[in-house]
C-alpha cells in the first residue's frame, strides 16, 4: 500500500466513525470529541500543524504541489457544501470574529501557511 493509500484509509476510517458517532448523539460527539479537541488553541493549532506537515511531507511523496493544491481546493468546495445549510449560524460566528478579533492576527500561523503554500504553487505553475 502507498502512502497515499495509507492516508485514504485512514481518513476513510475516521470520517465513517465521525458519522456514526453523530448518529448516536450529537451531544456525545460535541462532548466528547468536539469540545475537547476545540477547547484549546494552543494545542489545537499545535496538533494541526504538525498534521499538516506532516501529510503534507508523505504527499509529496507522490504528488505535486499543483496536484495537492487542487485537492485541497476540492476539499474546500466539500467543506463548503457541509457547512451551506448552516450559513445563518455560520455568519453570525464570523460577524463576531470580524467585530471582536483581528482575525488575521489571531490566526497568524495559518496565514503564513497558506501565504507559502500559494507562492509555492504559482512559482510551480508559472516559472
Amino acid at each position: 500500500m502507498t502512502v497515499i493509500e495509507i492516508i485514504a484509509l485512514i481518513g476513510a476510517i475516521i470520517v465513517p466513525v465521525k458519522i456514526i458517532m453523530l448518529l448516536k448523539g450529537q451531544k456525545f460527539w460535541f462532548e466528547n470529541v468536539t469540545e475537547k479537541y476545540w477547547g484549546n488553541a494552543v494545542t489545537t493549532t499545535a496538533l494541526s500543524l504538525l498534521v499538516v506537515v506532516v501529510l503534507l511531507f508523505f504527499l509529496l511523496q507522490e504528488l505535486t504541489i499543483i496536484q495537492i493544491w487542487a485537492g485541497a481546493i476540492f476539499g474546500m468546495a466539500l467543506t463548503s457544501l457541509a457547512l451551506a445549510p448552516f450559513s445563518k449560524w455560520m455568519l453570525g460566528v464570523e460577524k463576531k470574529w470580524f467585530t471582536e478579533t483581528n482575525v488575521l492576527k489571531t490566526g497568524w500561523i495559518a496565514l503564513i501557511v497558506w501565504i507559502v503554500l500559494i507562492v509555492w504553487v504559482l512559482y510551480s505553475l508559472f516559472l
